[in-house]
């Protein structure tokens, strides 16, 4: 099964919604249970025209871009321990410096295919 979930936080969010037409956007939830793989996606204001997203998951780099507009990845769930996790959107300068962060703990289930 695949999901796509948004993390809402004022200007900046992970955002989803489950795959299929007609579907609406709605938040990621704290402590909401994720399998599978899940697409994220986010949209950042910021001061500069280009600023870098970065969405995280532990060490693991599931996206980094700068470029304008909305930012999508997907995260593949059934590689991690069941248990919590926190995710993180980090919007940063040119210089990578961070400008906003934004975590949401996820709580992730066992994969019900394996």
């Amino acid at each position: 099964m695949k999901y796509r979930r948004r993390w809402g936080a004022s200007y900046d969010y992970l955002g989803g919604l489950e795959e299929r037409p007609g579907a609406l956007v709605r938040p990621l939830l704290r402590e909401e249970p994720l399998r599978g793989v899940v697409s994220l996606s986010a949209w950042a204001r910021a001061p500069l025209d280009r600023p870098r997203v970065y969405l995280l998951a532990g060490r693991q780099v599931l996206y980094a871009g700068d470029r304008p507009g909305s930012h999508a990845c997907c995260w593949d769930t059934r590689r991690l321990p069941p248990g919590p996790h926190t995710p993180r959107l980090v919007v940063a300068d040119r210089e990578g410096r961070p400008m906003r962060e934004v975590t949401r703990r996820v709580r992730v289930a066992p994969d019900v295919n394996l």
